[in-house]
């Protein structure tokens, strides 16, 4: 397989995109080639289709669990995962009973 690169959009800032569908494909193929995102977009490292990585969205921005570097975020994450967690296994208790 190859690689996957996650990028988040502001959603305020979609006509400007729009209005610039050049600029928008460079900053796509940047984002895949591991640059950093401008005008709207929050560009993640590429990773291999192989990696497993959860991100976030917090504090208008996306959080990558591997790359968290400060106590709000990290605490944010963790409460976050918390719940979440205790939900997934819910679910796989209604549906499987165990």
């Amino acid at each position: 397989m190859g690689f996957l690169t996650t990028i988040t959009i502001y959603n305020d800032s979609i006509s400007e995109l729009i209005e610039n569908p050049k600029d928008l494909a460079e900053q796509l193929e940047t984002a895949c080639c591991g640059g950093t995102g401008r005008n709207g977009l929050i560009l993640q490292k590429p990773r291999h289709s192989n990696d497993k990585t959860l991100y976030m969205h917090a504090g208008n921005t996306v959080l990558d669990v591997y790359d968290i570097n400060s106590d709000w975020a990290l605490d944010e994450f963790i409460s976050e995962m918390t719940y979440h967690l205790a939900r997934l296994k819910q679910i796989k208790k209604d549906k499987h009973g165990r």
